[in-house]
C-alpha cells in the first residue's frame, strides 16, 4: 500500500476528496494505492478503503485501519511535562492500545492539531466493528502547546 497526498492549491471542489485531510490554508488529502491480483487500485475515500480492507478482525488490523482513515497517530510513550509553553490537562495517560470487546475492537489513538497558535493533543477512544464501522467513544484533551503559529 502506498499513501499519496493530493495538494489542493486552487481550492478546487474536485480535489476536496480523500480519506484524511491535513494542512491549513493549503489542504492536502490522503488517498491510497493498493496492489491487487488485477493490478493497482486507487482508494480515494473512506468507503472504498473500508470495502477493500474489511473485515477487521485483529487489534493490529484495527489500529492500522484507524490510523489510515483518521490520520490519528499511535503513541506508546507519553510525556506530559508542563513548561512555559505547555499546559497539561490529562488525567488518563494510557498509551495506544487495542482490545477486543463483544461489540468490536476498542482502540486508543492520539490527534494533534497543527493549525493555529495553540496545538492541543487529544486522546481518542474508538470502537471498530468487523465491518469497519467506526464510532468515537471518548475524546480527552491531554495537553496544549502554545506556538509556533501555523496557517
Amino acid at each position: 500500500m502506498a499513501e499519496c497526498w493530493v495538494i489542493n492549491y486552487t481550492n478546487s471542489p474536485t480535489l476536496k476528496k480523500g480519506i484524511v485531510k491535513r494542512g491549513c490554508r493549503i489542504p492536502t488529502f490522503a488517498k491510497y494505492i493498493v496492489s491487487t491480483p488485477e493490478g493497482f487500485k486507487l482508494l480515494g475515500n473512506k468507503e472504498e478503503f473500508t470495502e477493500f480492507f474489511a473485515p477487521i478482525s485483529t487489534p493490529e488490523e484495527a489500529i492500522s485501519f484507524l490510523v489510515s482513515i483518521t490520520g490519528d497517530m499511535t503513541k506508546y510513550k507519553i510525556n506530559l511535562t508542563k513548561d512555559k509553553f505547555t499546559e497539561v490537562y490529562a488525567t488518563d495517560v494510557r498509551p495506544t492500545y487495542a482490545e477486543k470487546t463483544k461489540e468490536g475492537i476498542r482502540v486508543r489513538l492520539f490527534k494533534k492539531e497543527l493549525c493555529g497558535c495553540e496545538h492541543p493533543l487529544f486522546a481518542i477512544e474508538y470502537l471498530v466493528t468487523k465491518d469497519g464501522v467506526v464510532t468515537e467513544l471518548d475524546k480527552q484533551k491531554m495537553l496544549t502547546v502554545r506556538g509556533p503559529c501555523v496557517d
